[in-house]
């Protein structure tokens, strides 16, 4: 198989697999130990690397991915929309997170599958969300969630400085445990 198709496919193979195997007490689905790493060339032995994109910030800056990844101890890559009922429920809780942890090694980088940029924006502005924001504006056909196989929003994978993936499709008290898990390291 191309290199090109097989890293977005093992990345959504193993994202289904945390999300659909984690355990009956919520959503601590954890990256399993492997091999085959996904990413930009690199390979680790302690857990599937998140891939490099490059997407438009909110001012209209380009920013990498992993080079925010590798400012903070734990980032939380939020895939969420304007749009979304469920996405805007969970935005208080994560905006809590935010500010309780920013200052200890948290970051956050959203990425928007909006095509609205100005309600984009408003809902950045409306709810307070003070983080990294990324959008192609092209909707569920934004670059890195339609790559990525992402199907559903709100959608979250909390990475590691080196952007290896630590879990996905937490919300809640999970996602506060694991990022306190982490940052306590």
């Amino acid at each position: 198989m191309n290199k090109k198709f097989l890293i977005p496919f093992v990345f959504t193979a193993t994202m289904f697999l945390l999300v659909a195997c984690g355990n009956k007490g919520g959503n601590k689905a954890v990256a399993p130990k492997t091999e085959a790493a996904v990413g930009k060339e690199e390979t680790t032995t302690d857990s599937i690397v998140f891939p490099e994109f490059t997407q438009t910030d909110i001012n209209g800056k380009q920013v990498s991915l992993h080079k925010e990844i590798s400012k903070n101890v734990v980032t939380l890559i939020d895939f969420w929309a304007s749009w979304c009922g469920p996405c805007r429920a969970e935005m208080p809780n994560v905006v809590r997170i935010y500010n309780a942890y920013k200052d200890k090694g948290l970051g956050i980088i959203g990425i928007s599958l909006d095509e609205d940029g100005d309600r984009w924006k408003d809902a950045v502005s409306q709810m307070g969300m003070e983080w990294t924001q990324l959008s192609d504006l092209r909707g569920w056909d934004n670059e890195i969630s339609s790559s990525l196989g992402i199907r559903s929003i709100p959608f979250t994978v909390l990475v590691d400085n080196k952007a290896r993936v630590i879990a996905a499709g937490l919300r809640g008290n999970a996602l506060e445990e694991a990022i306190i898990t982490e940052l306590e390291k």
